[in-house]
């Protein structure tokens, strides 16, 4: 398979966090919530 089927951590934080944020959670608090949801 291809590599771009596959995303890091990090960026899968900053896609998690980037939608938190344009739903009206706190930025402190979607960047928590975003470390959380890419570990899973």
């Amino acid at each position: 398979m291809p590599s771009s089927y596959f995303t890091s951590i990090e960026e899968r934080e900053k896609i998690f966090c980037t939608e938190l944020v344009k739903y009206g959670v706190e930025y402190e608090k979607a960047v928590i919530a975003a470390k959380i949801i890419a570990s899973g």
